[in-house]
């Protein structure tokens, strides 16, 4: 629920959100948004990112509230742009686009940078265990669907997604979450999923929902763009985490896009969505053809 404070203000500076959770997760947003400084914000080079101050919680009726940010989610319409915008345009949504990308890998850096937060911990191998949950349930119903899942993964998927490493997570890092304002990133929403867990998770997730939007706005493997935008949001991310992984992350990266292309093709079939069970489908069949550890955006930076 959304709704404005008193004076009715259109700047969104009197602008607040109402959620209701069924469990206590609410709980957790609120430990984790108010263990951080006040305003809770990301450091920049150009100027801070900020993330939703907590207003109140009611345990009892599981109920947060939570400031409203100002800026859009741009990305989403970006993406758009480059396919319906002229010929003599598409230059410059492109451009657009990248930028934007390059802005969310910077961002999400700062976040994984954060040393002290409260979030709790997300355990090894969790992503795998609750794909193998959804496609036994999806088994059930469709399993033509659930074995044309398990076979487009792929192999070294469950290797690649049970590194030990932790910084602190958004949890559901998708283009949606990222609000800009003249251009630069203004904020950064939805904290239902923070954790302490594996960097590429977040980024394998950017990624595959990326895909799904190029997907979508084009109806062909995003190729390609797909690849550039995968070398922008992995080098500005390397780049301002002051080059503290090696090429190893790119694969890892990619093996948390191809899971999330999974949720979400066992999703969309559950949800007899048809045509983004198919994007989806077609997006693990295809194999992109990412950087190699030798170029690794900034293994020799």
């Amino acid at each position: 629920m959304r709704a404005r404070g008193p004076d009715g203000a259109k700047d969104g500076s009197e602008t607040f959100y109402a959620k209701v959770y069924p469990d206590s997760t609410g709980a957790t947003v609120h430990q984790f948004l108010s263990s951080l400084d006040h305003p809770p914000t990301l450091p920049m080079a150009r100027q801070p990112v900020r993330l939703p101050g907590v207003l109140a919680y009611r345990p009892d009726l599981r109920l947060l509230l939570t400031e409203g940010l100002a800026g859009q989610p741009a990305l989403p319409g970006l993406v758009h742009g480059v396919h319906s915008a002229a010929s003599h345009s598409a230059d410059a949504h492109v451009a657009s686009l990248r930028a934007g990308v390059r802005e969310a890998g910077r961002v999400l850096a700062a976040l994984h940078g954060v040393a002290h937060a409260v979030a709790p911990s997300h355990p090894p191998g969790q992503v795998w265990r609750d794909l193998v949950r959804e496609l036994g349930v999806v088994a059930h119903v469709w399993p033509e669907t659930a074995d044309a899942v398990r076979t487009s993964l792929g192999d070294g998927v469950l290797e690649a997604t049970t590194s030990a490493e932790r910084v602190l997570c958004h949890g559901d890092y998708t283009p949606s979450q990222v609000l800009f304002s003249d251009g630069h990133v203004s904020g950064l929403v939805d904290f239902d999923t923070v954790c302490w867990g594996d960097p590429a998770m977040d980024l394998g997730r950017f990624l595959a929902h990326l895909d799904l939007l190029l997907a979508k706005a084009d109806g062909l493997v995003p190729q390609p763009l797909g690849r550039q935008l995968f070398e922008d949001l992995l080098g500005a991310y390397g780049d301002s985490a002051g080059c503290r992984y090696d090429g190893t992350l790119v694969g890892r990266a990619d093996a948390f896009r191809r899971v999330a292309l999974a949720v979400s093709a066992l999703h969309a079939c559950r949800q007899l969505k048809e045509r983004r069970l198919d994007l989806a489908l077609r997006l693990l069949r295809h194999q992109p053809d990412h950087p190699d550890d030798d170029n690794c955006p900034w293994r020799n930076a």
